[in-house]
């Protein structure tokens, strides 16, 4: 993760892209300064940041199902909540 670029996803070393499938991996080390401020003690990851690693994902599946000949953009969010289960 480089958060100072805002990439919060890997794809070189942790993306397997199939036709209609992604999986990726985020790796944030627990002193990461995302986490200031959030739960002291309890680090968890804002939900604005789990929307952006979500939608970095979804680039990287459409950019490699139209083989690099359209570069998505993520637009908006009308509605969204993060909650534990």
């Amino acid at each position: 993760m480089r958060l100072e670029y805002f990439q919060l996803i890997e794809p070189q070393s942790s993306t397997s892209i199939l036709p209609t499938d992604i999986r990726t991996e985020a790796r944030v080390p627990t002193a990461s300064s995302i986490f200031e401020g959030h739960f002291p003690g309890l680090p968890l990851m804002p939900g604005v940041l789990l929307i952006e690693a979500m939608a970095q994902t979804a680039g990287w599946l459409i950019i490699g199902v139209t083989s690099f000949t359209r570069m998505p953009f993520f637009a908006a969010l009308k509605e969204a909540s993060c909650a534990r289960s």
